[in-house]
């Protein structure tokens, strides 16, 4: 059974028809609002968890670029490897510190979800 079809059923009983249901539907819609069925994962989340995904990739790339860098002892000088370390560090930490974003964002996304499900 659908959101509509909910919808539809509880207005039928106060003497609505189903076109009713699907004016509110569109109402919601246009104000921004969407129902979204307990088991289903908000799309808008979704994508931006996906583009924080990624964005830590590429810092995985570089941070192993940079460490793989920072051992290559015969062609850069003591001074260049540190420096690659440090970029490694910093590209490790980045991919870090965006996965904790995403992870926000899915933990948000959840509340939202519960809250728009308990109510």
């Amino acid at each position: 059974m659908s959101a509509r079809d909910v919808i539809a059923a509880k207005l039928a009983l106060w003497g609505y028809d189903e076109a009713m249901s699907d004016g509110l539907l569109e109402a919601l819609t246009a104000t921004g609002f969407s129902i979204v069925h307990k088991d289903e994962i908000h799309a808008p989340s979704v994508g931006r968890c996906a583009a924080f995904e990624e964005v830590a990739k590429w810092h995985d790339k570089n941070a192993r670029l940079c460490l793989e860098a920072s051992k290559d002892d015969p062609r850069l000088n003591a001074d260049d490897r540190r420096r690659a370390f440090d970029a490694h560090k910093h590209h490790a930490a980045s991919a870090a510190a965006i996965r904790n974003k995403m992870s926000d964002e899915r933990r948000a996304a959840l509340r939202e979800l519960m809250k728009e499900v308990s109510e």
